[in-house]
């Protein structure tokens, strides 16, 4: 048991005490010096001495080497310098604890001081809205340890956990309705919910500012870079028309684009696709024949990819395991890019669309495109939907950008295929890769997306 000296005179000491009382820090032992009676309370597991601690002979008398720790907590700068100066007369090497609120200048190794005026000044700051809160006094306390307060719009919220790119840094704890929420990969973070982030003080500061922007980062925060996967057994017209849109996106994005080409053959292509490398577009070339999986798997390791664009076949062939990738992912469609101005989000169960709204309006705060969001239901029930819609027209208000509502009673994959061009962005569930014949009589719309080749198509993985 390690036993701790006191010296403690006014509100701060008096509060201290009540604290150790309190929390009943049984592990030590408390002796408490005091002058004034109302430092004193009933606690039987401290010891109280009651005399002058700034007299010399009376605090050398109680101060003995059984004590390890000395914590000097007294009311005014005299009386405090006064006790600090008779314990370094007993002993140069003991540990001190001070509490200052006057700005004393003392030079000791073996000393705490704990600057009062500081300590409030922080407190007061970091009630300041969207400023980083670290914890100053857990770890090292330069800031590994942060909370950060999730707004609405921002483009971490109704993520899953795992889907979250964490490079030196990781997601601990998610505060919510105040109880702790320990992080698991399958848990989703909601508007204002307070994220608990460990990791280096200076990526931890970029987290902070990524999580309060209200969106314009996509793809982060899946990633950065925009991967595209490009097999040269396809004809060169498709070939082309996938490595435009990548660099579409590349450009759109602000971002790397890294190509991996498969099956390498055209000798004529691959030199004008080598000629497009450069320091933000890296190609990468399998010579070996590996399966699909081992290298995606591996590029997924080695880059910070935030986007994997695929060909309509080889997105099919692949679903499960593009699936399990945890990225979204860009399946090309009739129509390019660069020729369409609407983002369309096709309304399906209220906990997907709620899981991809903060993405839908990230991509077309990014690409500049308006928002539509389709009703199709033949039965005419809108009603049960009106929760979506309104939590759609929020976040429009909160990123300014126009929202249309289209709801119409009409068969969905016929009134879509009837679309003009648009982007899809669509909830990448596990039920999409389900592959069953029995699908063809499905009342669920999303068993019809992958029926829809006309337009692109940006898959969430939820």
């Amino acid at each position: 048991m390690r036993e701790i000296l006191v010296v403690a005179d006014g509100v701060v000491a008096k509060t201290f005490i009540n604290w150790l009382e309190k929390n009943r820090v049984l592990e030590n032992k408390f002796t408490v010096v005091y002058c004034n009676d109302s430092i004193k309370n009933d606690n039987k597991n401290i010891d109280f001495i009651k005399f002058d601690p700034t007299s010399f002979v009376k605090l050398s008398n109680v101060l003995s080497d059984s004590f390890f720790d000395v914590f000097i907590i007294m009311a005014n700068k005299t009386d405090t310098k006064a006790v600090y100066d008779n314990v370094r007369k007993v002993s140069t090497k003991i540990h001190i604890v001070l509490y200052d609120e006057w700005g004393l200048d003392i030079d000791d190794a073996n000393l705490i001081k704990i600057d009062a005026n500081e300590l409030l000044a922080n407190h007061l700051f970091d009630q300041i809205p969207d400023v980083p809160v670290f914890a100053k006094n857990v770890g090292l306390g330069q800031g590994e340890v942060m909370e950060v307060l999730v707004p609405l719009g921002s483009s971490y919220s109704y993520r899953y956990i795992g889907s979250i790119e964490q490079r030196k840094f990781t997601i601990a704890g998610i505060y919510r309705n105040s109880k702790l929420l320990l992080a698991k990969n399958n848990m989703i973070i909601k508007p204002n919910d307070t994220l608990l982030l460990i990791g280096k003080p200076k990526v931890l500061e970029n987290v902070f500012y990524a999580i309060k922007q209200k969106g314009g980062q996509f793809p982060a925060p899946y990633g950065k870079d925009v991967y595209l996967v490009l097999n040269t057994s396809l004809d060169i017209s498709s070939l082309q028309n996938l490595i435009n849109q990548a660099l579409f996106l590349k450009n759109s994005f602000e971002t790397n684009l890294i190509i991996r080409v498969l099956n390498p053959s055209k000798l004529g292509f691959l030199n004008e696709l080598k000629s497009l490398a450069s320091e933000s577009v890296e190609i990468l070339f399998d010579y070996y024949e590996q399966k699909l999986q081992s290298l995606v798997e591996t590029d997924l390791n080695d880059f910070n990819i935030g986007l994997i664009v695929v060909d309509n076949e080889g997105f099919i062939k692949n679903l499960g395991f593009y699936r399990s990738c945890n990225k979204p992912i860009f399946r090309s469609g009739d129509f390019e890019l660069s020729s369409i101005d609407n983002v369309a989000a096709i309304m399906s169960n209220e906990n997907d669309m709620e899981t991809i709204s903060t993405t839908v309006f990230d991509i077309a705060n990014r690409l500049n495109l308006g928002i539509t969001l389709y009703d199709y239901a033949p039965d005419g029930e809108f009603k049960s939907k009106n929760f979506t819609v309104e939590h759609f027209e929020a976040l429009a208000n909160v990123h300014r950008r126009n929202l249309t509502v289209i709801q119409e009673k009409k068969n969905p994959i016929i009134a879509l295929r009837e679309e003009a061009a648009c982007l899809q962005i669509l909830p990448f569930s596990q039920e999409i890769t389900n592959k069953k014949f029995l699908k063809i009589f499905s009342t669920n719309i999303k068993d019809f997306f992958l029926t829809i080749k006309k337009h692109p198509q940006i898959f969430i993985p939820i």
